[in-house]
């Protein structure tokens, strides 16, 4: 499945619902993210992916819009190869945010600080994902 797209979304969403780890850690979280990519160049097609979260649940999740980015709690922008790395679990969320891998497009680095053990579960589940990604391509 290609990154961000609607089956690799909703395959992402039924990851997370599985996950014991994320029911526990994001027992608190109420609100809703998205991921998206940050383009190469300008030629490139940036993509994303909006999940809403409530009590340790995927409610739903598609690829996002717009609007969905306007309204998200967070948004997390990063390369396709930065994606990947942290979902193969070859990079950590905080760190990458720290030596700048990751831009947090909305919200802010405090508001995530209580939910980053529930983040790295999110990224787990993204990581049981089959996925394909736009710059693994010839």
């Amino acid at each position: 499945m290609e990154l961000f797209t609607r089956s690799w979304a909703e395959a992402w969403c039924d990851e997370i619902n599985r996950s014991g780890s994320f029911r526990e850690l994001g027992a608190d979280w109420h609100g809703s993210l998205a991921l998206v990519t940050t383009a190469a160049d300008a030629a490139d097609h940036r993509s994303g992916v909006f999940v809403d979260l409530r009590a340790g649940r995927c409610e739903k999740a598609r690829p996002a819009t717009a609007r969905d980015l306007a309204r998200a709690g967070f948004v997390i922008a990063a390369t396709p190869k930065t994606w990947r790395d942290v979902f193969a679990g070859r990079a950590d969320l905080i760190f990458s945010i720290v030596l700048g891998r990751f831009r947090l497009e909305r919200g802010s680095f405090a508001e995530l600080k209580p939910h980053v053990a529930a983040a790295r579960a999110l990224l787990d589940a993204a990581g049981r994902v089959e996925t394909g990604y736009p710059s693994a391509r010839p």
